[in-house]
């Protein structure tokens, strides 16, 4: 179970699959009871939050837009800047 959690599967989906095994072979109750608690340890040492293909995809995207929108902003403060030191070179009597 610890290797679905590694290779990313969610937490849901391996308790299901648990369930299904589960319900087709029966564990000893002392092998039952190990595999919950090293279950429950792993998930909490973990923190195990799993995190869908869309949701690291729109991130990507959305650091990605963040990037542009930020240079584009940049350039937008720098250009008003040398606008305004323009203005006020030409303004200034010489």
């Amino acid at each position: 179970m610890r290797q679905l959690y590694i290779m990313g599967m969610p937490g849901p989906e391996i308790r299901n699959l648990y369930k299904f095994i589960d319900w087709t072979m029966i564990l000893p109750e002392d092998l039952e009871e190990e595999f919950w608690q090293e279950l429950k340890a792993f998930e909490e040492e973990q923190k195990v939050t799993y995190v869908t293909n869309a949701e690291r995809i729109g991130r990507k995207i959305g650091i990605q837009i963040g990037l542009k929108d930020g240079a584009e902003e940049n350039s937008r403060s720098i250009g008003l800047r040398m606008l305004k030191k323009v203005w006020i070179w030409k303004r200034s009597p010489n």
